[in-house]
């Protein structure tokens, strides 16, 4: 229960003389705890509707409740004697995402939306004008049909214009259940969100895979397609056997993505048009080449120039005898620290030859190139601790796990915080590429940034890629940041 801005301590003297004295004591702690705030009441998906009452003209009944990234769902208010009900969806206190109306004549309110990203959010209902009275409302998870499905279950269909949007938790992967015809063929494209590359697969009823958009002749693009032939359901398949997409991200670990599922025309090759993939490389340096390295997809390269001028470093990739810089390379960022110096981190999307290059100078120059393994690090976002740094969420439990890789510095203190959780029953640590721990902090430790998340306050003396890690008391997801700490 909140309280104002004091409260009455407890005495350590001896007892009250008189019942007087107790009842002016329970009407100062009444004063001063402030009124009660209770929680919305939850909506849960597939549940009986729940009957509210809008007692007062300009009342509003308030619910939360769950949604997950790609499911499909339904909020029905039926009118029971408040006549014209208006809905309205969004987030706690903001500004509502959707509003409906059902207009001058009243009746039913359905509002239907396919979630685009897992979130918490509320259900608002009003009435128009002064009008009161009694209606209910659900809360339904449909399926590709729009009819009622169990709850936050995935499903994709072909789509129009418009992809249907996923999000991936750190280290997670994403099951979706295809609504598709027997003996037809289909492409299911990504679409680019801040999750990066990901990988397709499609599951049989039986649970097998029956294709990967890791095998083939575009398995390098950065937005592998995926083509397939549904098969026909086995009569022996077992009743909640379902043909299924699997979603995992390669690179980044975490975020969100999209998806176009098409129908292949009559004649139109399943196979796809053939595409050549660029050779396999050895990861290492090139000799009598600065700043130039050779790195296979994931793979983080990292360029760290102490106290230079104000000018940054782009990356090129070698293509036959010359030097190129392409849009869809790999994922990239650059920091500076107080000291003036420069770090640029670069994770390829293709095996290839690259180099770090001042735009405005000779190849070479100054400058150390580390180069860090993808299987090493594991897959999961890249900080800077700038601001701008990617933020997917990550799940937690009770052993150590990657939630998020630091590009650090020497010069900066970073403050590594957990996201919506507790500030005690979360322990983090940071652990450099050689697995050494550089700071730990423990479940029950003090935070650093109150009201935000527990938070780990570290420095580091080399720069390089650390994996940032967290365990729980119990499962919970949090957001990763990683921030320049203040003084």
């Amino acid at each position: 229960m909140p309280r104002g801005p004091g409260r009455c301590p407890r005495s350590t003297h001896a007892p009250y003389r008189s019942l007087r004295f107790v009842s002016l004591a329970a009407l100062l702690l009444v004063c001063l705890a402030g009124p009660s705030v209770a929680e919305p009441p939850t909506l849960k998906v597939g549940a009986t509707a729940r009957r509210f009452e809008l007692k007062v003209a300009g009342g509003r009944a308030l619910y939360r409740f769950t949604v997950v990234a790609g499911a499909r769902y339904r909020l029905t208010v039926q009118p029971g004697t408040l006549a014209r009900p208006i809905l309205e969806l969004g987030r706690a206190d903001e500004e509502p995402i959707d509003r409906v109306d059902p207009g001058a004549e009243g009746g039913l309110v359905v509002h239907v939306w396919d979630a685009e990203r897992d979130a918490v959010l509320e259900a608002r209902v009003t009435a128009f004008s002064a009008q009161t009275g009694d209606a209910r409302i659900r809360l339904e998870s449909l399926n590709a049909s729009d009819e009622p499905a169990p709850a936050h279950r995935r499903y994709l269909g072909p789509t129009s214009e418009r992809a249907r949007v996923g999000e991936l938790l750190v280290g997670d992967s994403n099951h979706w259940e295809l609504a598709v015809e027997p003996g037809r063929a289909y492409v299911i494209t990504p679409t680019q969100g801040s999750a990066g590359r990901v990988r397709l697969i499609v599951h049989g009823y039986d649970g097998t895979p029956l294709a990967d958009s890791a095998d083939g002749a575009s398995a390098w693009l950065a937005l592998p397609p995926l083509r397939f032939r549904a098969p026909e359901r086995p009569a022996d398949a077992p009743a909640d056997a379902v043909l299924a997409l699997v979603v995992t991200s390669l690179l980044d670990g975490g975020g969100t993505y999209g998806l176009h599922l098409r129908a292949l025309a009559d004649g139109e090759d399943i196979v796809g048009a053939e595409v050549l993939p660029p050779e396999p490389v050895e990861r290492g340096f090139v000799d009598g080449e600065p700043l130039t390295f050779r790195a296979g997809p994931g793979d983080v390269a990292v360029l760290y120039v102490a106290h230079v001028p104000e000018r940054t470093r782009v990356v090129e990739m070698k293509r036959g005898e010359a030097w190129v810089q392409l849009e869809d390379m790999g994922l990239g960022g650059t920091a500076r620290s107080q000291e003036n110096s420069l770090m640029v981190w670069f994770r390829p999307y293709y095996p290839g030859t690259y180099r770090f290059r001042d735009p405005y100078g000779p190849p070479g120059g100054d400058g150390s190139v580390m180069l860090h393994d993808r299987a090493a690090l594991g897959s999961a976002p890249m900080h800077l601790g700038t601001g701008v740094d990617p933020s997917p969420r990550a799940r937690v439990a009770g052993n150590w796990g990657l939630v998020g890789l630091g590009a650090c510095m020497p010069g900066w203190d970073y403050l590594f915080v957990c996201v919506h959780a507790p500030d005690s029953g979360v322990a983090m640590r940071v652990v450099d590429a050689d697995g050494k721990a550089v700071k730990v902090r423990g479940a029950s430790d003090r935070t650093i940034s109150p009201g935000l998340g527990p938070s780990l306050r570290f420095r580091v003396t080399t720069p390089g890629v650390y994996r940032l890690e967290a365990k729980s008391s119990r499962a919970r997801i949090v957001r990763p940041l990683l921030r320049r700490a203040a003084d």
